[in-house]
């Protein structure tokens, strides 16, 4: 008898579940089986990728044509950018940082405009107004993916390209986006070093693209088809869109609340059915 009352249990558990689980299911099939993407996939920069590999400060400096010391003045209005190959767009803000030294390459004005996406401020550039910031930059110099025209910069090496300045027991030292310390005197010498190795190549992202390609279509691992298609769209440029719009569009934004009462509902029915 016992058995037979706690099979019934364990039935009614799963059945519980199950409706739960198939609710939350269609409200996302209504909503069309997925929310607001604030990235794309198809962005040509570091910015929007989802994994942010460590990149070497060898490689750092060559990639970037310009390093700052400065302090971070103003933050824009969020913006979003419909990326050169379609697809969702995605989320960006621009940090003017006013410059206190130039380390490496040179200075356009007395002040430059870093462009971060969303994910990776979340990331690792978590930049405030009034930060003081060691900055490897870089100019795309080309279409494709999310680059607009203008007279901005992105961040060299993801994480590896930003660094705060500090103070302690009256040493100047930086700290990395993970809050390591380093000493100042010894990485500005590792620098030096590095860019007299280095010379600065304003293209240098742009040749890489172009290299790289030249390697796919040789190997075999793109068409020409594809690869005329990309050389094509390194002189096209993103387009960006008011961030207004994305509240306005069916997505995330529209949906938010559906989710959170069905996943509600679904917590409240695993928690009621572990005491049936």
């Amino acid at each position: 008898m016992n058995e037979k009352m706690n099979g019934i249990k364990i039935h009614r558990r799963l059945s519980y579940i199950l409706i739960c689980a198939l609710a939350v299911c269609l409200v996302l099939s209504v909503s069309g089986g997925h929310a607001y993407a604030e990235e794309s996939s198809q962005a040509v920069s570091a910015e929007v990728e989802t994994c942010y590999p460590a990149v070497s400060d060898e490689e750092v400096v060559q990639r970037a044509s310009l390093v700052i010391t400065g302090v971070v003045s103003k933050e824009s209005n969020p913006f979003s950018i419909r990326s050169v190959g379609g697809g969702d767009p995605v989320k960006y803000s621009d940090f003017t940082v006013k410059i206190t030294d130039v380390i490496r390459g040179t200075a356009p004005e007395d002040s430059v405009a870093v462009r971060v996406s969303d994910s990776a401020r979340k990331d690792y550039a978590a930049q405030q107004v009034g930060d003081k910031v060691l900055l490897f930059l870089y100019q795309p110099k080309m279409g494709g993916g999310c680059n607009t025209k203008g007279d901005y910069y992105y961040i060299a090496g993801n994480y590896s390209g930003i660094y705060y300045q500090d103070e302690s027991e009256g040493k100047r030292i930086l700290r990395d986006s993970h809050g390591n310390a380093l000493e100042w005197k010894e990485f500005m010498q590792k620098i030096k070093e590095l860019s007299e190795q280095y010379p600065v190549n304003e293209n240098y992202n742009r040749d890489e693209f172009l290299e790289n390609q030249k390697h796919n279509l040789e190997s075999g691992f793109i068409s020409q088809q594809e690869y005329d298609s990309y050389l094509a769209e390194e002189n096209m440029y993103a387009e960006i869109v008011p961030w207004k719009i994305q509240y306005e569009a069916p997505g995330f934004s529209k949906y938010a609340e559906k989710y959170k009462k069905m996943y509600r509902m679904f917590m409240i029915g695993v928690f009621m059915t572990a005491g049936m």
